[in-house]
């Protein structure tokens, strides 16, 4: 009888305790964008199998609005260092029509041109081919790289304009529900650690046919007009040197 009413006394104070800490955690959400200070991480990124880390870029995303050569307003999501790595990623939707879109009739769909820059001292200038890694595991091959003005520059620009076509389409699809955490070159691995704010969910949503409609519609109607005509249109952009 005396062991029980113990127990019974130690339980009600344990009620007493924690019953306020559970209310006031009852209405939290710990993966709201929208609570105060939110500023939560993507999946861990862990180092790509069979490599080696040599670097992290850590920043935060910036989302700007710009006007392509059309006239569509376009996101444009950046990501830029001033450490020692000298890091700037860029991804922004391609919307104008290429010399090779033009020979090949091409037609329109979602694609994201890709911009990276970095110190050249943590990977070869002359190396392997780079891939660029998402947090799922999934991967792919980033185009022509070169070295010039202090840092090595990458992206999606490839001198196989059809694999660039294709790249840049499957780096659309990659970025409506994933993240880039990784950059790899042979067994050399470059992280990539930020925190995802708004902007990265905001661009998310603005390349998404399905969430804005309207934008895709405008520049579906655009790139049919520059098929038509002689010359190029729309917006290009480049990684500041």
């Amino acid at each position: 009888m005396f062991v029980e009413s113990v127990q019974k006394t130690i339980s009600k104070i344990l009620a007493t305790l924690c019953l306020p800490i559970l209310l006031c955690g009852a209405g939290l959400d710990p993966i709201d964008p929208d609570a105060a200070g939110a500023d939560f991480l993507p999946p861990v990124p862990q180092t790509p199998p069979g490599t080696q880390v040599v670097a992290t870029i850590a920043g935060k995303w910036n989302l700007a609005q710009i006007k392509d050569s059309a006239g569509l307003e376009v996101p444009s999501l950046t990501l830029k260092t001033t450490d020692y790595l000298q890091a700037e990623l860029n991804f922004t939707p391609r919307n104008y029509v290429t010399k090779w879109d033009k020979e090949n009739d091409t037609s329109f769909h979602p694609q994201i041109r890709a911009t990276i820059a970095f110190n050249p001292k943590i990977m070869q200038c002359d190396g392997l081919p780079l891939k660029l890694w998402f947090e799922d595991g999934e991967t792919m091959n980033l185009g022509s790289f070169t070295c010039q003005n202090g840092r090595l520059l990458t992206g999606t620009d490839d001198t196989d304009k059809s694999a660039q076509d294709d790249r840049e389409e499957d780096l659309a699809k990659f970025l409506l529900h994933h993240h880039p955490v990784a950059i790899t070159q042979g067994r050399a691995s470059l992280l990539l650690n930020y925190s995802l704010q708004k902007s990265f969910e905001q661009f998310q949503e603005e390349i998404n046919p399905s969430l804005n409609p309207q934008y895709f519609k405008q520049a579906r109607d655009k790139w049919r007009e520059a098929i038509k005509k002689d010359g190029a249109s729309g917006l290009q952009v480049s990684v500041e040197d």
